[in-house]
């Protein structure tokens, strides 16, 4: 049992410095925030972690349609073409991958939603509306971008793209460290020792029960 219990520590412990899955976001499901359902204007932080931009704002959905995670998300897409963005702390050199979700304002009129993740980054997306999309079936779909970090201060902004009908929603990001080659292997042989370790205590049971 101590072996069974030292070799999982330490394999715990190596996924710990490996950079395992830790998002660097605050509140990257916009699950907290004050008075939902609502426009966000220019300069608004009522979304705890992001703040708003541009003069179309954005519109903090609640119950207008399902999340993709949690009951919150984000139309960038208020009045008019709005921003919303997080500055994060980077380390230089370091590759890093940020995923989200992202679907269209459901009824919006339009078939094709387009948008920009800015700051560092500046990719473009475009949301195709499929058949069948509605407020109960949004149909996320989720975007991967891997970028490496050139300055400590980072700027991660979701961008609209369209001045009228459907506009893009986005939900559920995450922004992590992508692990280094060398690092994976210590986590690989991390996990081999606590395997080896289980095999040898129960061959030992065996041999005592025998």
């Amino acid at each position: 049992m101590f072996n069974k219990f030292v070799f999982a520590l330490a394999a715990a412990g190596l996924a710990t410095s490996a950079g395992a899955a830790v998002n660097i976001l605050v509140n990257p499901s916009f699950e907290t925030g004050v008075s939902p359902d609502s426009v966000k204007a220019a300069g608004s932080t009522d979304i705890s972690g992001w703040t708003v931009s541009n003069a179309g704002g954005v519109f903090y959905a609640e119950t207008s349609w399902n999340a993709s995670e949690g009951n919150r998300s984000v139309d960038l897409n208020g009045t008019g073409q709005g921003i919303i963005f997080q500055d994060v702390f980077l380390q230089i050199g370091k590759q890093y991958v940020l995923t989200f979700d992202y679907s269209a304002v459901p009824d919006g009129g339009r078939a094709v939603v387009p948008f920009v993740v800015g700051g560092r980054i500046n990719q473009g997306f475009t949301y195709v509306v499929p058949v069948g999309h509605s407020a109960s079936n949004m149909q996320y779909a989720q975007a991967e971008i891997k970028f490496t970090a050139t300055s400590v201060l980072n700027r991660i902004s979701f961008v609209s793209g369209t001045t009228n009908g459907a506009s893009a929603v986005i939900d559920n990001a995450f922004l992590s460290l992508v692990p280094e080659p060398a690092t994976w292997g210590m986590l690989i042989a991390g996990f081999g020792m606590v395997g080896f370790s289980m095999r040898r205590r129960r061959t030992a049971l065996d041999s005592v029960s025998n």
